[in-house]
């Protein structure tokens, strides 16, 4: 088996540009479904598959059943509509009051030494 992989590799080298070429590509794209492959087992192997209790799955199964486009259309509009009414008038039952309030102006400056009046020429 090791001696027909060699013979395999050597028979590549030995061959012309255009078929390495060739061969990269398909030994590329093999290992990387190998990878993938790998991966996937390894990954069917670790998660644990979720399956719903079955009381969920009948009450999904009703419910798809019953409902249609319009239906829900018009409840999904129902819903923003109330939520849309609902704002407007919180913002038009508002009332703005400005308070305004007139603080001590003090501008009567303690603890600096005098200044002497200088006289300009």
């Amino acid at each position: 088996m090791l001696k027909m992989v060699k013979n395999f590799v050597l028979k590549i080298q030995n061959s012309d540009e255009s078929a390495k070429k060739v061969w990269l590509v398909v030994l590329s794209g093999l290992s990387m479904v190998v990878v993938v492959a790998l991966w996937l087992t390894y990954m069917k192997l670790t998660v644990a598959t979720v399956t719903p209790p079955s009381d969920v799955v009948a009450v999904e199964n009703a419910e798809n059943n019953t409902t249609g486009f319009f239906a829900i259309f018009s409840a999904g509009a129902k819903i923003i509509y109330d939520k849309v009414a609902a704002l407007i008038n919180a913002k038009i039952s508002t009332q703005n009051n400005i308070v305004i309030e007139n603080s001590e102006q003090n501008f009567v400056l303690e603890g600096l030494a005098p200044i002497s009046p200088t006289k300009l020429h």
